[in-house]
């Protein structure tokens, strides 16, 4: 629920014809989209965010390629959803990443974790990164009233417990 009574929500779609093979699956796949919507309490879609638009197949973090394998990919796997002023962060389980994105402009901010992009954060300070590692299947990505972003992470198919992790965000930086 939105401070101006309008709702954010996930929608799952197929979307069919989609070439998988950069994730290891067929050219000529079908993958479980992803899209967030901003609705009115009557339902009128007032704005909406297409996984598929802004985050290619290929940041599927590695250790979720076999689900690019099979009919019907679920290449995304929202999570997780948090408005924070005019943006919304999103979590995203089978690209092992955050994403903060601007809402009137639909670009993403900044990502933490998964595939490194030009919008990656560098993790400092974090005992599973300096080993290696990084958060696996995360879920529930908040951004707390100090401004820092707290999740559970999983540590699906990270051979290692859950925990729960929060990071301070430097956007000029570029770290968390």
């Amino acid at each position: 629920l939105l401070p101006n009574g309008n709702y954010l929500l996930a929608r799952y779609f197929r979307t069919h014809g989609v070439d998988l093979s950069p994730c290891g699956g067929s050219p000529n796949g079908m993958v479980i989209d992803n899209e967030v919507q901003e609705v009115t309490p009557d339902g009128t879609l007032v704005w909406s965010w297409n996984a598929r638009d802004h985050i290619p197949v290929s940041e599927l973090a590695p250790r979720w390629a076999d689900i690019c394998q099979g009919d019907g990919a679920d290449a995304y796997h929202w999570n997780s959803v948090d408005a924070v002023g005019d943006d919304i962060v999103l979590s995203f389980r089978h690209l092992d990443a955050v994403y903060r994105v601007d809402r009137p402009t639909g670009e993403i901010v900044w990502k933490l974790g998964g595939r490194t992009t030009s919008k990656s954060l560098t993790i400092v300070d974090d005992p599973e990164v300096a080993a290696g590692g990084v958060f696996g299947g995360q879920h529930d990505a908040r951004i707390l009233g100090d401004g820092t972003l707290a999740l559970f992470d999983n540590g699906t198919r990270a051979n290692r417990a859950p925990r729960a992790v929060r990071y301070e965000i430097d956007e000029t930086a570029k770290t968390a």
